[in-house]
Formats: structure tokens, C-alpha cells, sequence
């Protein structure tokens, strides 16, 4: 009877059975991690360019600013680009990037602190993959330069 054993060549079908599930569970782990990765990325690129926005939208304060401390009235207001033109609307106002379902919504919130000082808010949302709503808040405080 030990000859026998011995003597058999090949994988039995038990094996076979097992290394196909452990191959199939390998496989299956590596999927969902690259899918979470992806996942990620893609999240990752949408909160960046809610960064970029909250920073362009300091610029744009910063320039409204310069050209007159007192057109920033307290209020929520988004912004409205016309050629080189900067203003402020009230509201809030919508950003879509590369006409996609890329959509961000900007509000800027202005509050006099003193006579001299003011404080901006700023708030970028936009939906997630998962259907959430994600924010990006900035903060920052602006004097009038002639005071």
C-alpha cells in the first residue's frame, strides 16, 4: 500500500479545490484595495481643487480690498468673474470644473469686526462619491490699508 502512494503523480482534486479558493480570496482582497485606493484618489483630487478655490477666493478678497475697504459689506456673498473684473454677488455661487459633475458651491461670509477690520469666511462644498457633502473652511482677517 505504500508503494502505491508513492506512486501517484499529480494533485488531487482536494488540492486543486484549495488553491483555487486561496487564489480566489487573494484576489479578491487585492480588487477591493485597489478599488479603495481609487476611491481615494478621486477624493483626493476633489478636495484639492476645493483648496485651490478657497485660495483663489482670498485672492479675490484680498483684490475687492485694495480697491475699496468698504465694498465689503457684512453678508454672504459668492463671487462673479467678468474678463479681469472681480465683484461680489449676494449669495452663494456655484463653481463646475471641466463642465462635469465636478460641482462646488462657494459662500463667503463677511463680518465687521471693528472699524478697521473684518473677518471672511469662506466655504467650499461639494458631494462626495458616497453621496456625503464635504466642506473646506478658511479663515481669515482683512484691514483697511487707509485707516
Amino acid at each position: 500500500m505504500r508503494k502505491n502512494i508513492l506512486k501517484q503523480k499529480g494533485f488531487s482534486l482536494l488540492e486543486i479545490i484549495l488553491s483555487l479558493a486561496i487564489l480566489t480570496i487573494l484576489a479578491t482582497v487585492y480588487t477591493i484595495n485597489l478599488l479603495d485606493n481609487e476611491m481615494n484618489i478621486f477624493s483626493n483630487t476633489k478636495r484639492n481643487t476645493a483648496i485651490v478655490l478657497a485660495e483663489s477666493s482670498m485672492e479675490a478678497i484680498y483684490n475687492i480690498n485694495n480697491n475699496s475697504f468698504n465694498n465689503l459689506t457684512d453678508g454672504d456673498y459668492g463671487l462673479s468673474e467678468n474678463g479681469n473684473q472681480i465683484a461680489l454677488i449676494a449669495g452663494s455661487d456655484t463653481i463646475s470644473i471641466n463642465n462635469d459633475k465636478n460641482v462646488y458651491v462657494r459662500t463667503i461670509s463677511i463680518k465687521t469686526i471693528n472699524i478697521k477690520q473684518k473677518e471672511i469666511k469662506i466655504n467650499i462644498s461639494w458631494e462626495g462619491h458616497n453621496g456625503r457633502i464635504n466642506n473646506i473652511n478658511s479663515l481669515f482677517y482683512i484691514s483697511d490699508k487707509k485707516v
